[in-house]
């Protein structure tokens, strides 16, 4: 059962809202050795203050502490298949988890403005949080949820976009940071401390032309990094892309797309390029339709990504369809 409640008092363009959650639990558990019960009562509360300081430039924080109940499948204490030769189980037991919640979100102009920009920032404090006690073999691998104290989590981002008039093109940028801090147990060797950092920068640039052609450009980087007491790993990834669409006449159509991929941590081939065109005539509006197709224009047979986690990498490869020239008629009627 639950009653929640929210006030807002506005002092001129300043507004503080304030929130009360109330919670009663009543958990359950029946087990075939023996059943579990539990009523418990918590409150939620949050402040938050939102200020307008002009038409272009607003303030939103907030500040909260909230209290969950842990899920069914964190309660169980029985192996549970879960993945390839994984099995996982709960805690066996009840658990509530706090935890604090800051937020602050600062942004000037609007979607309609020529100009627009934001901040955000969050940040988390588990104050109790489910960690695992994993053990992995070479056939299978076991993992039990474990309750452990203070567990952190931050998180930023900023973008920008401007229209240029000139150009008749926006450009956008943005830029995305998180940092957390956990710990976990592999092979019974103890608790370690496992930090993990990502950090991504993008831009962007689309036209926004009247006449028979528009673009649209991008590329985008993104660095992990995860620290252990007993190694470091990290990798870069790159992603790039250019869209080009084409109107020659009212019956005619041209788009072009292309892709660039670059796997920093690959060994042998670790750069992809994708090309696809897609060309559009009108026979007869809104009847008839003829349509080519190309897709994976460069033949690629074989697609790689890359990853990291606090254990190892991971490396997986996807077979992909040979390049595909495809004619399509579409009769509407």
């Amino acid at each position: 059962m639950y009653f929640k409640t929210k006030y807002l008092f506005k002092i001129n363009k300043i507004g503080f809202i304030g929130k009360l959650d109330f919670h009663q639990l009543f958990n359950n558990l029946e087990f075939s050795e023996n059943d579990k019960s539990q009523s418990v009562f918590f409150i939620n509360p949050s402040l938050g203050l939102n200020w307008e300081i002009n038409k272009s430039n607003e303030i939103d924080t907030s500040v909260s502490i909230t209290t969950n109940n842990a899920d069914v499948l964190s309660t169980s204490n029985n192996y549970s298949l879960t993945g390839f030769r994984f099995f996982s189980k709960g805690s066996g037991d009840f658990n509530q988890l706090n935890a604090f919640n800051y937020s602050f979100n600062y942004k000037v102009g609007d979607f309609s403005s020529r100009f627009f920009s934001g901040l955000s920032l969050n940040y988390m404090k588990n104050n109790d949080f489910f960690s695992t006690n994993t053990s992995y073999d070479p056939n299978f691998s076991l993992s039990e949820k474990i309750l452990i104290k203070d567990r952190e989590f931050l998180n930023a981002a900023a973008y920008s976009n401007f229209y240029f008039r000139k150009l008749k093109s926006t450009l956008k940028l943005s830029l995305g940071y998180s940092k957390s801090n956990f710990q976990n147990n592999i092979n019974d060797t103890g608790l370690r401390i496992v930090k993990n950092q990502t950090n991504s920068y993008q831009i962007k640039l689309k036209s926004a032309f009247s006449g028979f052609f528009n673009y649209n450009v991008g590329t985008e980087w993104l660095s992990n990094s995860i620290e252990i007491s007993t190694f470091n790993n990290k990798f870069t990834n790159n992603t790039s892309y250019l869209d080009l669409a084409f109107a020659f006449t009212d019956k005619l159509t041209l788009d072009v797309k292309t892709e660039r991929y670059f796997f920093g941590n690959l060994q042998g081939v670790n750069t992809y390029y994708f090309l696809d065109v897609t060309a559009k005539y009108v026979l007869k509006k809104n009847k008839l339709t003829l349509f080519f197709d190309g897709r994976n224009l460069f033949d690629n047979n074989t697609f790689r990504t890359f990853s990291i986690n606090d254990v190892g990498n991971t490396t997986t490869e996807y077979r992909l369809l040979p390049r595909i020239l495809l004619l399509k008629l579409a009769y509407r009627f």
